[in-house]
């Protein structure tokens, strides 16, 4: 009975190898033996598109840029050098790879518009599994070759540029930054969901950032659960630690708050009681006013990158660096804007459509 049974084996195989070679030989003109001798297998595999032929070659415009992708074409190729090192895939004897601009334009079409993955695929002619690839190593890439190098402490010269620009501008002296809390909308996670599920009765991430009198990112804290306090937030940042030191922040120089607690570096509004001094009223005005620069700043960076308004199909992790990844872009365009690296009368499209 056993020699049967492997008699019945060598004969199937015998039988499915024979028609393998058949249909291989009918339909691609490849017998077997020379098969692993091809450069790709002849399996259906279809090599990726070129990105350069598919919107490149035909040319959009830098409006289109602007729209499709959140910055000009100049700032695309940029960003590809920066990250060539870690996104860069090379062919196989089984495949093709995407090319790096396509699968940095994968990315960025996600992150600029929150379509579905299943979408982005169709439209770049690639699978859904490819898609949350892209998305995920772009996203870590930027955390790490990019985000530390745009965002970070100014030095004492462009603190005291940032203080005068504010007294300037608000009359507030000795002020260097605006803080301000948002809330990024997310999937609930499958552990300590309710942690996430924020006073406004949906779950989310904070973001705090700290912007200057421009708008520019100068410190960004995310990923803790939305549930917590403003002020809890602060204290849990990296900015209160540093802050509290006094070694990274100058003596006689202040942050504008909100809600969150007085500290000798840091100014929020007095209490309206209904009692407050004329003098009080004009300071509250004034803060109020320099206030608005953060709420702005986080206005525009939705208004840009609509995958912070929309509820990401993904992990919390992926959710903070993503969020990482679009608070730095405008700040690594602003200097290559004084460079003249690309047109200075290209309109930015997030400064002509807000919120």
């Amino acid at each position: 009975y056993c020699h049967y049974l492997k008699c019945s084996k060598v004969i199937r195989s015998f039988f499915f190898f024979f028609f393998l070679s058949q249909i291989l030989k009918l339909s691609y003109g490849v017998t077997v033996p020379n098969i692993l001798s091809l450069k790709t297998i002849s399996s259906g595999v279809t090599p990726y598109p070129d990105f350069k032929s598919d919107v490149i070659v035909p040319g959009f415009t830098n409006t289109q840029w602007l729209e499709n992708f959140r910055m000009s074409k100049e700032t695309f190729v940029h960003l590809c050098n920066k990250l060539c090192p870690a996104m860069e895939r090379r062919d196989t004897n089984f495949r093709v790879c995407v090319p790096l601009n396509k699968r940095v334009a994968i990315a960025l079409w996600k992150l600029a518009t929150g379509t579905e993955y299943r979408s982005v695929g169709h439209l770049f002619g690639v699978s859904i599994t490819t898609v949350c690839r892209c998305v995920q190593e772009f996203c870590a890439a930027s955390e790490v070759l990019l985000v530390p190098e745009q965002i970070h402490y100014p030095d004492q010269v462009k603190f005291k540029e940032m203080a005068a620009y504010i007294e300037n501008r608000w009359g507030l002296p000795h002020c260097i930054g605006a803080i301000d809390g948002s809330h990024i909308p997310i999937i609930a996670p499958e552990e300590y969901h309710c942690d996430y599920f924020n006073h406004k009765c949906w779950h989310s991430i904070i973001l705090q950032g700290v912007v200057d009198a421009k708008g520019l990112f100068w410190n960004v804290f995310t990923g803790l659960p939305g549930s917590l306090h403003d002020a809890r937030v602060l204290r849990l940042s990296t900015l209160w630690e540093l802050a509290s030191r006094g070694n990274h922040i100058p003596a006689n120089t202040r942050n504008i708050g909100g809600v969150t607690p007085v500290q000798n570096w840091l100014l929020k509004p007095f209490i309206d009681t209904g009692h407050l001094t004329a003098e009080q009223q004009v300071y509250n005005m004034k803060i109020c006013r320099a206030r608005v620069v953060v709420e702005n700043a986080f206005g525009r960076l939705k208004g840009r990158w609509r995958c912070l308004m929309k509820k990401n199909d993904c992990a919390v992790n992926l959710v903070k660096s993503m969020v990482l990844y679009t608070t730095f872009v405008r700040v690594m365009e602003n200097p290559m804007r004084m460079l003249g690296i690309y047109p200075q009368q290209q309109k930015a499209w997030w400064q002509c459509h807000r919120l």
